[in-house]
This record gives C-alpha cells, sequence and structure tokens, in this order.
C-alpha cells in the first residue's frame, strides 16, 4: 500500500507545482470532460483500460520500485487507442479477499501544452489544462461497479467555484443487464458522439465549437445504455443543474440512438454508423439541443460528420435561449498504430439571430506512444470569426494517465 500512494502523490504533486499555469481563452479548452462514447459502442461508460502484461512482484524493495515502473512503462504494448489505458495499473490497484468490494484502481490524469497564438493576441504560453484523480472500484461477482472523480484543473471563468467542479464523477452502475448498463449518479451527460467523448479520446487537443458550447456539463440522474449488433443506444434523465449550482432547478432528457448498417459484416466493407439525439429540458428557460451523426472507417480511413441545432441549450454556463448551430467534418487516416493524420472543418453560428459566423481549420499530428496512457498532440489552427480578424496557433500538448 505505501508503494501505491507514494506513486499516486508524486502523480498529483508534480504538474500541481507548475508556475506556467495561465489563462487560456475559452475556445482553446474545456477541461472537465470525462467519460468516452466509443463509435462501435455507446460505451459502458465505465471505460475499458489495458492490462500491463508484467505485475510487480511482492514485496519487492523500495529502492528497486521506480525502477521496476519505468521498466514496465518502456515494455508496455498497448494496440488500440480507441479506449483508456494506464501506465501504472498493477501499481496503483489494491485487491481484497474478505470484502465486498474486489478491488480499487487508483489512477490520475494530466494534459498540458504549450500554445503559441499569431492573431491579434501574440502570444506564447503554457497550461496545465487537466489535472485529474480518480479511483475505480468493481464490486465481487461484477454485480456493480462505481468511480469517483477529483477535478483539480485550473479554473478559467467564474460559472463555478472549485468545490463545484472537484466532485466530478460520483456514480455507481452495473452491467447485469444482458446487452446493457444502467448508471445512477452525478455523471456527464451525452449530447453528441464528440461531446460525450471523454477528453482524453478527443481526436485534437479541443472539442469542435458547437461541443465546446452545448455539451461539456455533468449532471446528477440515471441512464441506461444499450448495445446491439445493429443499434445502441442511450437513455437518460437528469437534473438540469451543472456542477451543483442549485437543487434540481428543472428536468431534461438526453437520449441517442445510433445504427450500424454493416454491424454484421465483421468489418469486411468497414464499420458504418448513422444517428442522433437530443437533449431537452428547462432551467430557468426551456432548451433543446438536436444532433445528427455520420461515420464510416475502413481499415486505417475514417470519415466523420456531426451537426448540432439548439433552440436554446445548457451547457457550461447555464441555460441560454440563445439559437446556435454548427457541424464539423473530420477525416483521418492511421499511417501506423502509433502515428495518426488527421483535418478538420469546424463552423460554428453562436447565434442565428445575427450574422456571426466562426470557421475553424484544424491539421493535427497524434502519436500514441503508450496509447491514450501517454501521447502526443500536435495541432494547427486557423480561425476565421465574422468579428475579428483572423488567427494562427500552434499547438503542441502532452496527455499522461498513470
Amino acid at each position: 500500500m505505501k508503494k501505491i500512494f507514494l506513486l499516486f502523490l508524486i502523480f498529483i504533486l508534480l504538474p500541481l507545482s507548475a508556475k506556467a499555469i495561465e489563462e487560456t481563452n475559452a475556445e482553446e479548452i474545456n477541461n472537465n470532460e470525462e467519460i468516452h462514447l466509443n463509435l462501435n459502442s455507446l460505451e459502458k461508460e465505465k471505460e475499458e483500460s489495458l492490462e500491463i502484461s508484467e505485475t510487480s512482484s511482492p514485496e519487492q524493495p523500495s529502492e528497486n520500485i521506480f525502477k521496476k515502473a519505468l521498466s514496465d512503462i518502456y515494455n508496455l504494448q498497448v494496440e488500440r487507442n480507441d479506449v483508456t489505458s494506464f501506465l501504472l495499473k498493477d501499481y496503483t490497484t489494491v485487491h481484497f479477499e474478505n470484502s465486498p468490494v474486489e478491488s480499487l484502481h487508483f489512477w490520475g490524469g494530466y494534459i498540458g501544452n504549450f500554445n503559441m497564438n499569431f492573431g491579434e493576441d501574440k502570444y506564447f504560453q503554457y497550461n496545465a489544462n487537466v489535472v485529474q484523480t480518480g479511483v475505480d472500484g468493481k464490486f465481487k461477482n461484477d454485480v456493480a461497479d462505481f468511480r469517483i472523480l477529483f477535478d483539480m484543473s485550473p479554473i478559467r471563468n467564474n460559472s463555478r467555484s472549485f468545490m463545484q467542479n472537484f466532485f466530478s464523477d460520483v456514480y455507481i452502475g452495473t452491467n447485469k443487464i444482458p446487452h446493457h448498463r444502467l448508471m445512477i449518479g452525478n455523471m456527464y451527460t451525452h449530447i453528441g458522439m464528440e461531446g460525450g467523448t471523454s477528453r482524453y479520446l478527443i481526436d485534437f487537443f479541443t472539442r469542435s465549437q458547437m461541443a465546446q458550447t452545448f455539451a461539456p456539463s455533468r449532471k446528477l440522474g440515471v441512464k441506461l445504455t444499450g448495445d446491439w449488433d445493429l443499434v445502441e443506444y442511450e437513455l437518460g434523465g437528469y437534473s438540469s443543474d451543472v456542477y451543483f449550482h442549485k437543487f434540481f432547478p428543472g428536468t431534461e432528457f438526453t437520449g441517442m440512438v445510433n445504427f450500424k448498417p454493416l454491424g454484421k459484416t465483421s468489418g469486411k466493407w468497414g464499420k458504418l454508423v448513422l444517428g442522433g439525439g437530443i437533449s431537452t429540458g428547462k432551467r430557468d428557460v426551456p432548451y433543446t439541443v438536436s444532433s445528427g451523426y455520420a461515420a464510416y472507417q475502413y481499415k486505417k480511413f475514417m470519415a466523420e460528420f456531426e451537426c448540432s441545432y439548439a433552440n436554446g441549450y445548457n451547457g457550461l454556463y447555464g441555460a441560454t435561449r440563445t439559437q446556435a448551430n454548427g457541424y464539423v467534418v473530420t477525416l483521418k487516416y492511421n499511417i501506423t498504430k502509433k502515428l495518426q493524420i488527421l483535418a478538420c472543418y469546424d463552423h460554428f453560428n453562436p447565434n442565428r439571430d445575427n450574422s456571426s459566423y466562426s470557421n475553424a481549420y484544424v491539421a493535427g499530428i497524434n502519436y500514441f506512444m503508450k496509447g491514450q496512457a501517454a501521447r502526443l498532440i500536435l495541432n494547427y489552427v486557423f480561425t476565421q470569426k465574422s468579428h475579428t480578424v483572423d488567427s494562427h496557433a500552434i499547438i503542441l500538448a502532452t496527455q499522461f494517465m498513470l
């Protein structure tokens, strides 16, 4: 146990000691998103993780712990990049024998970036964007599991306090219903495919403009997800409050359905997903966000299209009647298992009552050193906005999950 908590404590303290944490604008980062919504599965919400093949030997001298850990990290082989993996899972997982809890996995995530902006406001800065720690627990006989996630990321707006942001995921879930997963607690709501993807699994450094605006929020409620060969779906009922501002100011329903026409072909002609969803409720004002999605993957190539249309929405900064819409087109190609190139066109209209618009052209490279557990991200972003001058930015980011 001492070894586990020593490594965990060191991980927490190191990123928090950085002096270069500065403000970044709202379009660059939304640092509070969790829980993955997979292309092939409307996600079990309890993210899969990849195991380290070698386990640490019992009673190993403390002076050799770091050497063994570094060796395990160096030899870790990760085959998939669409699920989360952890560099030190064997070291930070505790197993119990005489307890209803089978295991506890303590983990942490960190994302930081260098941002070089060449627009009207020129700057070069380093940002600690995501600083999180969590514990995933599993009950014996696979009866249920739970997650508690603490978010210590810098708050870059006045919409919530540190403590409102601190308790992010607090939920319990079960997979005992065949083809289904039931979850109860405070958790991320899936508004759109990209909007429901984990912060650690999104393709680019930041989400699209519409996903940043409509989607990133956690709410208290219950959700049911289903996964079959030809269809996947999610149905959820929640309080319309976000981040513990008010106690049940209203209700919200969020649902998604995706169809997989090639689901029974074993990938012979690739993978095709067609679907959409809706999120509607009331929090001071009524709001409704609808979305559509299409994706095709064949071997190393993938193309995605997503659009959203909002008659009011309930985002990070509260509910609003503002009518907005947007769409994004993304192309990806895996050169190798570790190296991926990608590009997207991101259009957003923040208010349909006027002629404002924002277009972003993004090109990127992802290098998966150890899957999503150790990832390098390089993005070039060219932005056009209706009422400001064009801007250019280069973003170099690192992502680690222990």
